[in-house]
């Protein structure tokens, strides 16, 4: 039988090196953002750029001479761009967005998780230390013949503490941390987008309502107006002043007018059932009055 011989010590640590150095490799070639080639200026028009309005063409070559490069800030607050229609309602409504709404609670607990996730991989830097604590229990045989400890028990403690730490030769660490930090980004950008997105919706449903309001508003007026017109006709119809068709058409411009009445009403309930869903309420309690 043949029996390997150890390694000599040098040739060890040299395979212990490129282990260790193999397991700190990054796999992820550097990322290279796509480029666009882009001309100086728009075709027909002059590489001195547009005149601004009441400016000089000379004065516009100064100032705009090219392509201005863009500088994207998706993950910047829009802010409370609905203040600028000075409605207290809307603005009431619009504050509870952040609260409430179950799409915007989506997005930030996506945003937690992936900076949690950032968190994660900055601690691959660090060294991992390991404790634990062991317990052993023995009872020893009453049979056993030359033991000052038959029939008793016995306790054995263990601890153990451990410490490693894997150096970011190669950038394995450094690359998990900044694919993380881009999902960070994104998710950031997204909870943004989904913000503006909600409160853009709240508020054209919000002003689509109140449109509708003044309409109900005006057809309330109508029937009303078409009702007292029924009267009179019906009053002259008995008197052989006018012919029935008056009296029938009459009739049937209310009974139109009452058909948009109606219909307004639907379409209110759900304009009303969708805010209710945007500000995270229940439809079935929610209300929103109209203004008188």
């Amino acid at each position: 039988m043949r029996f390997l011989r150890p390694l000599p010590f040098t040739r060890r640590v040299v395979v212990l090196g490129v282990a260790a150095a193999l397991t700190a490799c990054s796999t992820l070639p550097p990322y290279s953002p796509p480029t666009v080639a882009v001309p100086a200026h728009y075709a027909g028009i002059p590489a001195s750029g547009i005149p601004a309005a009441g400016m000089p063409a000379a004065g516009a070559s100064a100032a705009q001479s090219g392509w201005d490069v863009a500088a994207p800030a998706d993950a910047a607050p829009r802010g409370p761009w609905w203040t600028a229609f000075g409605d207290p309602d809307l603005n009431a409504l619009e504050a509870r967005v952040d609260v409430s709404n179950q799409t915007v609670k989506k997005a930030v607990a996506d945003l937690q998780q992936a900076r949690a996730m950032v968190d994660y991989q900055h601690a691959g830097f660090l060294p991992t230390v390991t404790a634990g604590v062991a317990q052993t229990r023995t009872r020893v045989s009453q049979n056993k013949l030359g033991s000052s400890l038959a029939g008793q028990s016995t306790s054995d403690y263990q601890t153990g503490v451990a410490a490693s730490w894997e150096p970011d030769l190669f950038g394995r660490v450094r690359d998990a941390v900044s694919g993380a930090q881009a999902n960070a980004d994104a998710s950031a950008a997204d909870l943004q987008s989904v913000k503006l997105s909600v409160t853009a919706d709240l508020a054209t449903d919000y002003f689509a309502l109140r449109s509708l309001d003044t309409q109900k508003r005006l057809l309330d007026d109508s029937v009303r107006a078409y009702a007292d017109a029924l009267q009179l006709l019906q009053r002259q119809r008995a008197a052989g002043a006018i012919d029935a068709s008056a009296v029938a058409q009459a009739a049937t411009q209310l009974e139109a007018t009452r058909t948009q009445d109606t219909d307004i009403d639907v379409s209110r309930a759900q304009l009303q059932h969708a805010i209710a869903t945007l500000v995270g309420e229940n439809a079935s309690t929610f209300a929103l009055p109209p203004r008188v």
